[in-house]
């Protein structure tokens, strides 16, 4: 007797297609690359493009720019669990995209003038990009099944972004420091666009069962 495909099997149970889910699952995977590459990109970079940069901080007020963005993350972490019982995960998700892209052009445009606005745009990067993981998540949970054999795709979208990330934007300072906000601006347009499609899917009934 021929083997069922246990992905297939799990979507129709569902009543998803495979087609869905495995689009559903690019996206997220995507989405969650992004997320993680974010985080690890001011993690390894903050202090030494203050230092390095255009603001030539000095490393009293360099590693300041670290500490803003782990505030703004703990910050973020809080106020997201206070938030999610009484906001919407969608909403959470499109509030945050939305953030973390606005605070990114915010930092190419102000970040490189002053360190005042260079310590409120990752203080605000940092609280945006903290709901991310846990609001999609939460989305997800109520559209597919995310004990599956899905649930990988989650932690390993974050690995694979906070892998990648570091050496990419160590690259990319070597040339220009400017050219590592730019990465983080235009990872933030793509997390805003990855959105767009997940809530296009939902929109079209795609996740109905």
């Amino acid at each position: 007797m021929e083997k069922e495909n246990p992905a297939s099997t799990e979507a129709l149970t569902r009543g998803i297609s495979l087609s869905v889910l495995t689009m559903f699952s690019l996206l997220i995977f995507t989405f969650y690359t992004f997320s993680g590459g974010i985080e690890r990109t001011f993690q390894s970079m903050s202090t030494t493009w203050s230092m390095c940069g255009p603001l030539q901080l000095d490393p009293s007020m360099a590693t300041l720019t670290d500490s803003f963005y782990n505030g703004g993350f703990m910050c973020g972490r809080i106020t997201g669990s206070v938030l999610a019982g009484v906001v919407r995960p969608s909403s959470m998700v499109i509030i945050s995209v939305l953030g973390v892209a606005t605070a990114s052009l915010l930092l190419i445009l102000i970040g490189s003038v002053h360190y005042a606005g260079l310590y409120l745009c990752v203080a605000l990067i940092g609280f945006f990009v903290s709901w991310q993981f846990g609001a999609l998540f939460s989305w997800s949970a109520k559209r597919v099944d995310v004990t599956g054999n899905i649930s990988p795709i989650f932690f390993l979208g974050c690995g694979v972004g906070s892998l990648a990330s570091p050496p990419i934007a160590g690259l990319l300072f070597t040339t220009d420091p400017q050219y590592v906000l730019i990465l983080v601006f235009s990872i933030a347009i793509g997390q805003v666009a990855l959105a767009a499609g997940l809530w296009g899917m939902d929109r079209k009934g795609m996740f109905d069962r």
